[in-house]
């Protein structure tokens, strides 16, 4: 084998190595085919499971509202999940799962559900919301959790 034979041969190794090594780091997005709505294990804090929730946000008239911000608030039994906001779709529809981040004796939590319209800063008008109280089945990390469903009605015209 001549030198410039054993050099090509060195550099195809580490490359292939390389790409083994990148496919070794991913084979959790590439094989994984776990329900998007698992509760995840998230690894930075220790996460202790997740609930779910989803509903319609809906304006006086019954009309969905599109656009509006939907996040928990603190938990009534002490603040123990993460605060995903999201914005309803066109059909005033939204889906949070939250994440419980303290170890809690109970299975359950009553978290405030909140919906704002937030105007935009030309409209000088008050920001309008409201929360509606939900009981949420927390499972643990692997398991898909019951999805409690709400509605919140805001005095939107």
């Amino acid at each position: 084998m001549t030198r410039d034979m054993r050099a090509s041969a060195l550099r195809s190794w580490r490359a292939s190595t390389l790409v083994l090594a990148v496919l070794a780091g991913c084979r959790g997005y590439l094989t994984d085919t776990v329900d998007s709505h698992t509760c995840p294990q998230t690894y930075e804090f220790g996460n202790y499971g997740c609930a779910a929730v989803e509903g319609q946000v809906l304006g006086a008239r019954s009309q969905p509202l599109a656009g509006i911000s939907v996040g928990p608030r603190p938990s009534a039994d002490g603040g123990q999940f993460n605060s995903p906001y999201g914005l309803t779709d066109g059909n005033g529809r939204f889906r949070l799962q939250l994440t419980r981040y303290a170890n809690a004796p109970s299975e359950s939590a009553s978290v405030w559900i909140r919906a704002t319209v937030i105007p935009p800063p030309t409209e000088r008008v008050a920001t309008i919301f409201d929360s509606v109280l939900v009981r949420l089945r927390v499972v643990p990390v692997g398991q898909v959790p019951d999805t409690a469903h709400v509605a919140i009605v805001l005095p939107v015209p």
